[in-house]
């Protein structure tokens, strides 16, 4: 599938991104860079509750389903998210339907009623909200993480988008519209048009017209990250296996001056994941799987990079004595050849091509990195970069990857009896690096 995605801006400054593909749909995503990391305590779960008012009703369709009955007869879908960095207004439609698209989002964005009848409404749904995701296992991980790597010991991971329950209770209209007021601007605004695009010049002059209600004004952002190192357990009593992450700060920044690097790194990383599976399942038969992972910041700038297996608690100190001798092998005696860079090769190849195929994915890596950077992502560049990448890059730039200052374990499920932190250091050595 080809790949040309472009960058445009509007005359109020929006940042547009046009990403055509060979699809039957057309998709429209209005990316705000704000969330709960640029909310206080106090006002944890306002953007999230904003969000849910912008799909309750404007003058046009005052209530969800007046919406419904105007979307489905015009072929369109339409819905909305809120993160820790993120407010995401997000539609799709058949290709000669897109400029009522547009107009239904701005409608949305400029014109929603924020009434007080149906504020009072939504709060239970909300709430309902809240109390769903306490129950699911990865807001248990997401707490965990939260709580012993960075800090936040007083909110729940999920309270902090969908904010408390007392903050939930309190929210008024007044605070509501002065937020949005102070956190919506079309300077941290980005619109991304992808799949079946029939005329670039046309959607602009559209979205020039229906968005110039957006206002440009600079948003301050809370980019403060304080990453520290730890080892922690969540005891769930009623599980048979304990999920392990081993984890270590990235050693790169997640900046463009430093793409060959990090291309370096996970290339790295994709043969210690692939000599782990070979060591704990082909060669022990310890654990189904185990695989690569990332725990990425609300700026998209600071990333931890780990190891992440389920293993049954009995089997837990040799799982990561051999993880640890495994890793210390392949760093300190270098032992990834030729032949195992090739057959990595082709695997990218392989992701790559399923990254083009993947509308979803395009979207995703095109907005963060026009974040990031403040330019259009280059696929063909990155793919000239992965091309470049010989042995000798990856022995140079994986240097530090291990390193015990920034390492953190963290563990989840059934209880265990051992410190998987002094199995490491024991079994990540030089004279034990031989399995």
């Amino acid at each position: 599938m080809k790949y040309n995605p472009s960058l445009h801006k509007l005359s109020n400054g929006i940042a547009v991104i046009f990403d055509s593909m060979d699809l039957e749909t057309t998709y429209v995503k209005i990316r705000f860079n704000t969330g709960s990391r640029d909310e206080k305590p106090s006002q944890y779960g306002i953007t999230h509750f904003c969000e849910h008012m912008f799909c309750k009703g404007t003058h046009r369709f005052p209530n969800r389903d007046a919406m419904r009955k105007f979307m489905w007869p015009n072929d369109m879908g339409f819905s909305a998210n809120t993160g820790n960095s993120v407010l995401n207004f997000y539609g799709n439609c058949l290709p000669n339907k897109l400029n009522v698209l547009i107009d239904f989002l701005s409608n949305i964005l400029s014109d929603s009623l924020f009434d007080s009848e149906s504020i009072e409404q939504e709060r239970g749904a909300i709430l309902d909200e809240y109390n769903r995701f306490l129950d699911q296992e990865q807001t248990k991980y997401n707490d965990l993480v939260d709580r012993e790597l960075f800090g936040n010991k007083n909110t729940v991971y999920c309270g902090k988008t969908t904010g408390t329950p007392e903050n939930i209770q309190s929210f008024t209209r007044e605070q509501m519209l002065k937020f949005i007021s102070k956190r919506m601007s079309a300077t941290n605004c980005t619109i991304i048009v992808s799949g079946k695009i029939k005329n670039q010049k046309q959607i602009l002059k559209t979205l020039e017209q229906k968005f110039q209600f957006l206002k440009p004004f600079d948003v301050p952002e809370n980019t403060k990250v304080k990453y520290t190192p730890n080892q922690a357990h969540l005891s769930v009593p009623d599980r048979n296996s304990t999920m392990v992450n081993i984890l270590f700060s990235q050693v790169y920044p997640m900046d463009k001056n430093h793409r060959f690097q990090r291309l370096c790194v996970d290339m790295w990383r994709l043969f210690v994941e692939m000599q782990l599976n070979k060591c704990l399942r082909q060669d022990n038969g310890l654990v189904y799987g185990i695989q690569n992972v990332d725990i990425l910041d609300d700026n998209n700038k600071f990333l931890l990079n780990g190891i992440q297996t389920k293993i049954a608690p009995k089997n837990i100190e040799k799982c990561v004595a051999l993880i640890a001798k495994t890793c210390a092998d392949i760093y300190y005696n270098n032992t990834m050849s030729q032949d195992d860079l090739n057959l990595l090769n082709a695997r990218i190849r392989m992701m790559d091509a399923r990254f083009l195929d993947s509308r979803a994915d395009r979207e995703r890596k095109l907005l963060d990195y026009y974040y990031c950077n403040k330019e259009l992502y280059s696929f063909s560049e990155d793919k000239k970069l992965k091309n470049a990448i010989t042995l000798q890059d990856i022995i140079k730039y994986t240097r530090g990857i291990f390193n015990d200052k920034t390492m953190s374990i963290l563990t989840m499920g059934a209880d265990y009896n051992c410190d998987l932190m002094k199995v490491w250091h024991k079994n990540f050595k030089p004279n034990n690096s031989k399995l």
